[in-house]
């Protein structure tokens, strides 16, 4: 399922349709124990569209705390990178950006070149 979501700076008035898939994807992510994470490499980092579907999931909601979606929930990470160490710069940001939020970071981690 295809999510549409804009920049977490987004006015929520303005932007309806973004709050509907934010809810959408916290939909999903509430119904999963785990979730299987791939995000691209950027500039040893983590890329902008992943924070930004973090900060969108993570907004708070009428019954749903702001980490509920990701509380509990056991994360795999992986990402690839055309880069000489293929992504797992990344993947350290990602993590702690995970655990930070409540999830529970599977011990390995795959980068790929």
């Amino acid at each position: 399922m295809a999510c549409c979501v804009p920049n977490a700076s987004s006015a929520p008035v303005v932007c309806r349709s973004a709050w509907s898939a934010a809810r959408r994807l916290r939909g999903i992510f509430l119904e999963h124990h785990g979730l299987p994470i791939s995000s691209p490499e950027y500039n040893s980092s983590v890329s902008g569209a992943f924070k930004n579907v973090i900060d969108w999931v993570s907004r708070p909601a009428q019954g749903v705390p702001n980490i509920g979606a990701f509380k509990g929930k056991v994360a795999g990470i992986m990402s690839v990178s055309p880069g000489a160490v293929g992504g797992l710069r990344g993947l350290g940001h990602s993590r702690a950006i995970l655990v930070e939020m409540g999830g529970l970071g599977v011990p390995g981690q795959t980068a790929r070149r």
